[in-house]
C-alpha cells in the first residue's frame, strides 16, 4: 500500500484534489494507493473518521482516497506552525483507517511532499512507539520542508522496516527562500553518518521546482522501483535541452554527482587542459557532465544540436580507437574496465621496453593499482591523470573535429575508479552508478 500526503495549499479545492488523485492514478503498480488529504490551511477541525472511511471505501482497489475538508490557506509559515497540533489527530485517524482496512495491505510506503513530509516526520517523532504498530516499510520525502538530523533519522528508522528516501532538487527556490532559512531536506541531501549510510538514500531530481513533484510522482516511483518493475534513472522535467540531456546520461552524471568536491576538482582540471575556457575550479555536476559530453562526438555537430554525446558513445569511440572489439552487449562499467585493461597493458609495455615515458608510466601503474584497491578517503592525485594525458598524446590529432580522445582516456579511467569507490563505500548506490 502506498499512502500519499500532500503539502502546503495543494488540496484547497475539489479540483485540486482531483488533480492529485489523477497524478497518482498514473502510477504503474498493483499496490493500493491512498491519498491522505489534510487541511493544510487550518487545524483539523473537520477531519473525521467518516471522511476517511467514506471515501476510502469507494469501489476502486487501486486508487483509494482519504479525504478531509481543507480551509483557506493563511500562509506557509502558519501551516508549518499548526503541524504540532495536527500530528496527533493525523495519527489517530490513520491508525483507525488502517485497522479497518488491515486485510488490504502487508506493508506501507509513505510518500510525503513539502509540509506533508514535515507532518509525517513530526508525527512519528512524537509518537514513535505508537507508530510501530503500523507496518511502515519506506518513508519517501519529496521536497521535504524540514531539516532532518541523523539523531532524528535514527528514531524514524526504529519505526520502519525499510529505508528513508530523500528526493531533493537544487532548483527548489521555495525551500531555499524560506523565511527562517531552515536547511530543508527538499533542497539539500541529508548529511548521513557512516552507520546510517545503508538506510538513508538521497536521490537527486535536479531541476524539479517545488510544485513539480506531483506531475512527476509516477516517474519518482518508477525510479525507486520498490517492486523491481522498472529501470532506475534520474528523471527531470525541463525545457533546457543541454541540461536535460546531461541529466539523463545517468551512467556519467550519477558518478559525478556522488563524487566528492576533491574528486570533481580533478575532473575539472583535466577538462581545463583541453579547453582553457572551462574553469579548473568548476564543481557543479551538470557543468562537468556537459563538458565531458562535448568532448565526445563531432564538435561541429555538437554545436549545431546544442549538446554533446552520451557517455556510452564516448566509451565506444575510445574502444574503436584503441582496438577493443565485441562490446555491443557490454554495459558502460564493463567497457570502462576493458579500456583500463588495454591502457594499463600499454603503460606496462612502456616500462618493460624502457620507453621515453617509462617513469611516468611507472607512476601511473602504481597509482592506479592503489586506487583500485580502494580506500574510504577521496584523495586522487591529478598529476597521475595529467601523466596519462601526456603519454596518450598519439591520440591528439586523429580527428580535427572528432572526439577529444587524449583527454577522454584519463577521464574514463578516473570515472571508472570513482564508480568503483562509490559502490565500495555505499553499495546501496549500485543501481544508480553501477
Amino acid at each position: 500500500m502506498n499512502i500519499f500526503i500532500h503539502g502546503y495549499s495543494a488540496a484547497s479545492t475539489e479540483s485540486d484534489r482531483d488533480k492529485l488523485k489523477n497524478h497518482v492514478a498514473k502510477v504503474n503498480t498493483s499496490d493500493s494507493n491512498i491519498f491522505a488529504f489534510w487541511p493544510s490551511g487550518s487545524i483539523l477541525n473537520n477531519f473525521s473518521v467518516a471522511d476517511l472511511l467514506g471515501v476510502a471505501l469507494k469501489p476502486n482497489p487501486y486508487l483509494l482516497a482519504v479525504s478531509a475538508i481543507s480551509s483557506q490557506i493563511g500562509g506557509f509559515k502558519a501551516i508549518e506552525q499548526s503541524i504540532n497540533n495536527l500530528k496527533y489527530k493525523f495519527y489517530v485517524l490513520l491508525v483507525r483507517f488502517l485497522k479497518i482496512n488491515s486485510n488490504k495491505y502487508e506493508a506501507i510506503n509513505i510518500y510525503s511532499h513539502s509540509l506533508g513530509a514535515r507532518l509525517i516526520i513530526e508525527s512519528i517523532l512524537a509518537m514513535s512507539d505508537e507508530f510501530k504498530s503500523i507496518n511502515i516499510n519506506n518513508l519517501i520525502f519529496m521536497a521535504g520542508a524540514r531539516n532532518l538530523s541523523n539523531v532524528e533519522c535514527k528514531k524514524l528508522l526504529t519505526v520502519i522496516s525499510g529505508n528513508i528516501y530523500n528526493i531533493h532538487s537544487d532548483a527548489d527556490l521555495v525551500l531555499k527562500i524560506k523565511p527562517d532559512f531552515e536547511k530543508c531536506i527538499g533542497a539539500h541531501p541529508i548529511v548521513i553518518d557512516e552507520e546510517l549510510k545503508g538506510r538513508i538514500m538521497n536521490r537527486p531530481f535536479h531541476l524539479l521546482g517545488h510544485l513539480d513533484y506531483w506531475d512527476n510522482v509516477h516517474k519518482i516511483i518508477n525510479h525507486l522501483d520498490f517492486n523491481n518493475n522498472s529501470r532506475k534513472e534520474v528523471m527531470v522535467v525541463n525545457n533546457n535541452k543541454p541540461i536535460e540531456f546531461c541529466l539523463k546520461d545517468e551512467s556519467l552524471y550519477n558518478v559525478i554527482y556522488y563524487s566528492s568536491n576533491k574528486e570533481r576538482e580533478v575532473i575539472a582540471k583535466l577538462l581545463n587542459k583541453r579547453n582553457s575556457a572551462f574553469s579548473n575550479k568548476e564543481l557543479e555536476t551538470q557543468a562537468l557532465t556537459n563538458e565531458i559530453q562535448l568532448m565526445g562526438g563531432d564538435s561541429i555537430v555538437n554545436k549545431l544540436r546544442g549538446n554533446g554525446v552520451k557517455y556510452n558513445e564516448i566509451l565506444r569511440d575510445i574502444s574503436d580507437e584503441i582496438g577493443i572489439k565485441n562490446i555491443k552487449e557490454k554495459a558502460d562499467f564493463e567497457i570502462e574496465s576493458m579500456i583500463l585493461d588495454v591502457m594499463m597493458n600499454d603503460f606496462k609495455k612502456e616500462i618493460l621496453t624502457n620507453g621515453i615515458n617509462k617513469d611516468k608510466c611507472e607512476a601511473i601503474v602504481n597509482a592506479i593499482d592503489t586506487y583500485l584497491i580502494g580506500s574510504d578517503n577521496d584523495f586522487i592525485d591529478v598529476n597521475v591523470f595529467n601523466d596519462i594525458y601526456d603519454v596518450t598524446d598519439r591520440f591528439r590529432t586523429i580527428h580535427f573535429t572528432g572526439p577529444a580522445t587524449q583527454v577522454l582516456i584519463p577521464i574514463v579511467i578516473l570515472i571508472k575508479i570513482l564508480r568503483d569507490r562509490i559502490i565500495k563505500n555505499n553499495d546501496s548506490l549500485i543501481n544508480f552508478v553501477g
